[in-house]
């Protein structure tokens, strides 16, 4: 998400004053809170899990608006909001440590994705009796090779990722 969406009156110095970040364990836990609704939540851990389809992320709502933990972590060490998206290197939404979170471009972010229930494997597809290797970068296809077996047309493609995406790249 861009910066803009965030503009909001959220100031570094009220997030760190309502809440406490642990970075060795990427969670939050409420310092203070505002509501004369929501009693006892000091020190319990804050926000909910938000379920879509194929990911999960922790929000968390602060002045009315719900912010996503992981950007929420990245301003809270930083002191200045992400300009671009937030990756979780290890693929797990949940997992919002700080050294599991780096900055990174749309492409970036979703080279990082896991392979789709259903698909077989990312780059991979059986052509005939061999196996066809392909990768993407910047909506160019580039094609791999038949390989004999699947093993070895997921090798090409994971070395190819290494090469094309460098740190964004996800073995298959």
């Amino acid at each position: 998400m861009p910066n803009s969406a965030y503009l909001t009156d959220l100031s570094h110095l009220e997030l760190i004053t309502r809440l406490d970040y642990d970075p060795d364990t990427g969670i939050f836990k409420w310092k203070i809170v505002k509501s004369n609704l929501i009693k006892n939540r000091v020190g319990l851990e804050a926000g909910c899990i938000a379920r879509k389809p194929r990911t999960s992320y922790r929000v968390i709502c602060l002045n009315k608006t719900t912010f996503l933990a992981h950007r929420l972590a990245w301003f809270y060490v930083s002191g200045a909001w992400p300009a671009k998206e937030i990756d979780h290197i290890n693929g797990d939404g949940l997992d919002n440590r700080i050294i599991n979170l780096r900055e990174a471009n749309r492409a970036q972010n979703s080279r990082n994705r896991k392979t789709r229930v259903g698909y077989t494997t990312k780059g991979v597809s059986r052509s005939g009796r061999k196996w066809q290797a392909t990768i993407r970068k910047s909506g160019k296809i580039y094609y791999l090779g038949l390989f004999a077996n699947k093993k070895q047309a997921q090798a090409a493609y994971n070395e190819a990722a290494k090469k094309l995406y460098g740190e964004f790249a996800k073995e298959v």
